[in-house]
């Protein structure tokens, strides 16, 4: 906590050190500048503990010294001394970075037995996962929460590998600082280090064309099989361009239906959502994002909406968000339609090849598809619309390919010129399907495109606006759609 307070009468301000987690990425992975400067802090308290050359107080001295609190229901057994939590932080630090900062939640619910708070900035170091296991659930001990943890840091994935004896000495500590606890206590974190080591070396052996687990796993195709940010809309009916708006973490199929709030809001309007929203999905990017790579940021919205220019937006590094990471759109809660169709036409477009097919239009004249015709196309079809989103024919195209079963739907905000010819779009589609080869690839490729944009890449400029609906059935969306102004 950092304090300050007035030099006269009552009054003063404190803020959070927790907020030191919302610094900038530097150039070296997603902790940055805060990895640096919490690792130098437990460093130098933990070397001070450990030398022997003066007889000087330290902070951990002068923490040791302070009486325990009254009614202490632990009764001093319970909790890590000054001493031992210093030993641990520094053990903590020579540590390369977790991969994510889902898969220190994830540590701290299995040490805690339930799930941490959602709302404080998201944990970016091994240490941040100790300062959410004060005060456990069920009268358990915050010491035997923290050394579980500590368990599971030692046979955990980093971001790179670890130096020589780091995780060893973690637990050396671990096991010798468990004495505190009752034998049964102990043992079981003897098994947990066996079972976290044989896990480990599963991951490390997995062989050629298995998906690994852990927080490195990542889908054929370059997505991120973790956590994405999620962005939700909702239109009021009765005013215009006025939306309710969601943010989340959506866990992803490993814990398929899990969502994470982060935070709501209530009638913004369309050119002030990217500043409205720039806090709190940079929250959600913090908390999804792995040393593999960006997490993808999903956004959820009626059909009408499917042509926002959310790729567009800049909130963090001058970059559009589009070229930073992938963005999809999925259908909003209430407007979702699963049929039989759909699980079939999913995998039949991620095994590949994908075909195209001009959906809104023949020949660049606008038509509208018939349910008839778009069921009988074959499964592996993606259907490709050219005309703007809130606009007939390609709306209620938009809403026919859901109720076909589509999963998988290109479109585009067309150009300013209304004139301008859509022949260059659909022939460049064409050839990123054909290029991708298996439909999965396709946010992937999508972002580059963008990217290309970004950097005047003439060859991609057809690809002005392009969007992709993306409903993976693997990552289900929350059926609530809230009642106007219950966020």
């Amino acid at each position: 906590m950092v304090k300050a307070r007035r030099h006269t009468g009552g009054g003063g301000l404190a803020v959070s050190v927790v907020q030191l987690r919302t610094l900038p990425a530097g150039g070296d992975g997603q902790a940055g500048l805060y990895h640096r400067v919490m690792q130098a802090h437990d460093r130098h308290h933990y070397d001070e503990h450990l030398s022997d050359l003066d007889t000087r107080r330290t902070w951990t001295d002068v923490q040791d010294e302070l009486a325990a609190p009254d009614g202490d229901p632990y009764g001093g057994r319970g909790r890590l001394a000054p001493g031992e939590r210093t030993t641990l932080f520094g053990l903590l630090a020579e540590l390369p970075p977790p991969g994510s900062s889902e898969a220190v939640r994830a540590l701290v619910e299995a040490a805690r037995g339930e799930e941490p708070d959602p709302h404080p900035p998201a944990p970016l170091s091994w240490r941040d996962g100790i300062g959410m296991l004060y005060d456990p659930p069920s009268g358990r001990g915050e010491a035997e929460a923290m050394l579980r943890y500590a368990t599971d840091v030692s046979v955990a994935d980093h971001r790179e590998p670890s130096p020589s004896g780091a995780d060893e000495d973690l637990w050396e500590w671990t096991r010798a600082a468990a004495v505190r606890l009752w034998r049964p206590q102990r043992r079981e974190l003897g098994e947990r280090r066996e079972r976290g080591l044989l896990d480990r070396a599963e991951r490390v052996h997995a062989p050629a064309g298995r998906v690994p687990r852990g927080p490195a796993a990542r889908q054929q195709g370059g997505l991120p099989a973790g956590a994405s940010a999620l962005l939700e809309l909702w239109a009021h009916a009765w005013e215009t361009d006025v939306y309710d708006w969601r943010v989340s973490v959506l866990a992803g199929p490993a814990h398929p239906g899990r969502l994470t709030p982060v935070d709501s809001g209530v009638r913004a309007v369309m050119r002030e959502l990217p500043e409205v929203l720039r806090a709190p999905l940079a929250e959600a990017f913090r908390r999804a994002d792995t040393d593999e790579a960006p997490a993808m940021l999903e956004v959820a919205v009626d059909p009408e909406l499917f042509g926002a220019a959310v790729d567009d937006w800049k909130l963090a590094g001058g970059l559009p968000v589009g070229v930073q990471r992938p963005v999809v759109f999925r259908w909003a809660a209430g407007s979702r339609a699963p049929t039989p169709a759909a699980a079939a036409r999913w995998a039949r477009v991620q095994a590949g090849p994908a075909l195209d097919e001009r959906a809104d239009c023949v020949r660049g004249r606008p038509r509208s598809p018939s349910p008839l015709w778009l069921a009988g196309l074959p499964d592996n079809t993606v259907p490709v619309h050219c005309r703007a989103p809130a606009r007939e024919p390609a709306l209620g195209s938009l809403h026919a390919v859901r109720d076909a079963g589509y999963g998988v739907v290109m479109l585009r905000r067309p150009p300013a010129d209304p004139a301008a010819p859509c022949a260059p779009y659909h022939r460049g589609q064409r050839e990123e399907l054909g290029d991708a080869l298996r439909g999965e690839a396709l946010p992937g490729r999508l972002q580059l495109l963008r990217r290309r944009m970004y950097e005047a890449d003439p060859d991609a400029y057809w690809a002005a606006g392009s969007g992709l609906v993306w409903e993976d059935p693997a990552r289900p969306l929350p059926d609530d759609e809230p009642l106007q102004g219950d966020l």
